[in-house]
């Protein structure tokens, strides 16, 4: 493409505006450009970030209008849209129509969104064969949100691999140093994703340098992996102020999500440097409010918990409130966090949650949790059923997480499930 062509300066300003994170500016240039194939391109790339989607939300009912007219890059990204903000309780069946309609019209990231449905139980039940079948139809089909996530599934063993990062390293460092040697763009988050490969197999300086390289790439998540390996010990905790607030004034203008939410961390170390100086933790509490609520605007998913559990326990200047509590919980919930389910299961077990939700409620918080990752939730969710609640979920019980508990109590003589509790059957 001769760089002196309308196509061409359209192209460079749009890569321009995804490199410093202006979402916004990005999908309204590439709208009438979907005639074209590179434009098509950086359009799934543009929401391939789910949360990015909070970022359009003026643009909804754009979306919806086209996606209703027929077109498939507006159907995918009204489906990106219910599928990352969840704004209606019909939100699933809408992205499930909308999504079907752009992968029949060759969206391959689409076919991949799915998969990660039926993996999270967004349909109904899990269905993890199904998962790992749509996973690979969708890398046949061309998805880089695909063959990302394999890259990843592979280097840390999950989703039916065995766990072999080096073997992900040498696939995705060969992909990349070709690309590169070509001269041919691709998703910078690939970068991320060998970054954090790198910090698996121990080659943190290696992982520094990709790391920095995808955030200037324009993936902004980058920016807190960089921060967390250069700032954080290796509990987890912000150990580097000065650097990490160097860092945090360098990206002050993009609408990076992450960095607003980080605070949190820094306000664990802030509060109790002066415990006599009033005025310096008035001044982090409302700092820490402003950047939560706005990490949570921007999407991040583990703001909204964050503020939550500030409520829940009543520190850095937030006043204890179990409903405030509740409420961010929950709306990191629908945002898929696992750590919001969890919570909100442990306050109905601990009888602090809002009236008007039951034991069988407690349970199926406990189940999304689980199914997001929280594995410690495996038991109460067995022994659940076996009490007789979550039977609306006993085929997915039966098939997946009886069989995990199981296997993790042979060693205390666990004597196996005789059929007496198969609710299901």
């Amino acid at each position: 493409m001769n760089e002196s062509t309308p196509n061409a300066l359209a192209r460079l300003s749009i890569l321009a505006a995804m490199r410093e994170h202006k979402v916004e500016d990005a999908f309204l240039e590439l709208l009438p450009l979907l005639s074209e194939e590179w434009a098509r391109v950086l359009f799934v790339e543009l929401l391939r970030k789910g949360q990015d989607m909070f970022l359009l939300v003026d643009h909804v009912d754009r979306m919806k209008t086209e996606a209703e007219a027929g077109n498939p890059y507006m159907q995918y990204a009204y489906a990106r849209y219910h599928d990352a903000c969840q704004p209606d309780p019909k939100s699933n069946e809408i992205m499930e129509h909308y999504y079907e309609k752009a992968d029949a019209a060759g969206i391959a990231d689409a076919h991949m969104c799915m998969a990660y449905c039926w993996r999270d139980g967004d349909f109904g039940l899990i269905d993890r064969e199904r998962y790992f079948r749509m996973r690979n139809e969708a890398i046949d089909k061309g998805s880089h949100m695909a063959m990302q996530q394999q890259l990843q599934d592979l280097a840390y063993g999950e989703a039916g691999y065995t766990r072999d990062p080096w073997k992900a390293y040498d696939a995705l460092d060969k992909f990349i140093r070709q690309s590169d040697e070509r001269n041919e763009r691709y998703d910078p988050k690939y970068l991320r994703v060998l970054a954090g490969i790198c910090e698996e197999i121990g080659r943190n300086a290696e992982a520094d340098m990709l790391y920095e390289k995808a955030f200037k790439g324009g993936d902004m998540m980058a920016w807190y992996w960089l921060m967390r390996l250069r700032c954080n010990n290796k509990e987890g905790q912000l150990e580097n102020l000065e650097l990490y607030e160097k860092m945090c004034d360098e990206v002050q203008d993009l609408a990076i999500a992450e960095a607003y939410t980080s605070r949190q961390l820094a306000t664990e170390v802030y509060w109790d440097l002066d415990p006599d100086d009033e005025e310096l933790r008035a001044d982090l509490s409302s700092l820490l409010k402003d950047c939560l609520d706005l990490g949570y605007t921007l999407g991040d998913r583990t703001a909204p918990f964050f503020m939550g559990y500030n409520y829940y326990e009543g520190q850095y200047g937030f006043e204890q409130d179990y409903a405030s509590a509740w409420q961010w919980f929950a709306r990191s919930a629908l945002m898929r966090c696992n750590m919001g389910y969890t919570m909100m299961a442990r306050m109905l077990e601990d009888g602090q949650a809002p009236e008007g939700y039951n034991e069988e409620f407690q349970h199926v918080c406990e189940l999304r949790a689980l199914r997001l990752g929280d594995d410690d939730m495996l038991d109460k969710v067995v022994e659940a059923y076996k009490h007789g609640f979550l039977t609306d979920y006993a085929a997915e019980i039966e098939r997946y997480h009886l069989p995990e508990y199981e296997s993790k109590h042979e060693e205390d003589d666990y004597e196996p499930d005789d059929g007496r509790y198969d609710a299901w059957s």
